[in-house]
C-alpha cells in the first residue's frame, strides 16, 4: 500500500486535538488535508460520510 497524503479529520472545540494531530502530521513527509468538523456538522469529506 502506498500512502500519498494524510487526511486530518477531527473535532476540536478547544484546539488541543488540532494541535496534536498537526504535530504528528508535520513529522511525516507527505501532503496534508485538514478537516475540522464542528459538532453536528455534515462538513466532513464526502468519502467519510455514510448515506442514511
Amino acid at each position: 500500500m502506498t500512502v500519498n497524503k494524510i487526511s486530518l479529520v477531527y473535532f476540536s472545540p478547544t484546539g488541543t486535538t488540532r494541535q496534536m494531530v498537526r504535530a504528528i502530521a508535520e513529522a511525516l513527509p507527505m501532503p496534508v488535508e485538514e478537516y475540522d468538523s464542528p459538532w453536528g456538522s455534515l462538513q466532513s469529506p464526502p468519502s467519510c460520510r455514510r448515506t442514511l
